[in-house]
């Protein structure tokens, strides 16, 4: 839950930008992350080199700021979902939040970070993943590609080919290293 006034504080390893402050100076005590200031962040997650919060509507973050996923650091495998083939150069990064490319009518409820992969589930209950594509680890299939922005995955096709039948609901998401896990009720 985001609390009035709250901030991302951040500390640690920065050779990717991944702490988001604008440069690659690692820090040993927590500073504050300035881009995300002001914009209801309720969670933060890390992956290897790269990280993620997520931003609700707040009175400071004004109308529009619901659901909306922030990325920054390591991107040379698409982990931060803003679509620029420029940077997918071998440790090309960007070192301050830049907006994931959801959807329009995406509005992000939760998020996980992988290794080199992102998941996110919204408020109509559909999965999106991007990133480092190999092992299948964004779930799209026979598919080993990278994702450079947020792609859906087909919940349905996935319950069919388990020979799962009934209503999928989908309650949570992890991206562990290469490797992602989604927990659902299945109701008859």
């Amino acid at each position: 839950v985001a609390a009035s006034g709250a901030d991302v504080f951040t500390c640690g390893l920065n050779n990717y930008g991944q702490l988001g402050l604008g440069d690659q100076a690692n820090r040993s005590e927590l500073e504050v992350v300035p881009g995300l200031s002001g914009l209801g962040i309720t969670q933060i997650a890390g992956g290897q080199h790269h990280s993620m919060a997520l931003a609700v509507t707040t009175a400071a973050a004004g109308p529009g700021a619901q659901g909306r996923v922030f990325t920054w650091g390591r991107s040379d495998y698409g982990q931060l979902g803003v679509g620029n083939k420029a940077e997918l150069t071998p440790g090309s990064f960007i070192n301050v939040p830049v907006e994931a490319v959801l959807p329009e009518d995406a509005q992000a409820e939760h998020m996980s970070c992988g290794e080199n992969h992102n998941l996110v589930l919204t408020t109509k209950q559909a999965v999106y993943s991007w990133g480092f594509g190999e092992m299948g680890a964004l779930g799209h299939g026979q598919e080993d590609r990278d994702e450079l922005t947020p792609r859906k995955i087909d919940i349905a096709k996935a319950a069919k080919a388990c020979k799962v039948e009934g209503q999928v609901s989908v309650l949570q998401i992890a991206g562990g290293g290469q490797h992602s896990m989604i927990l659902a009720k299945v109701t008859h």
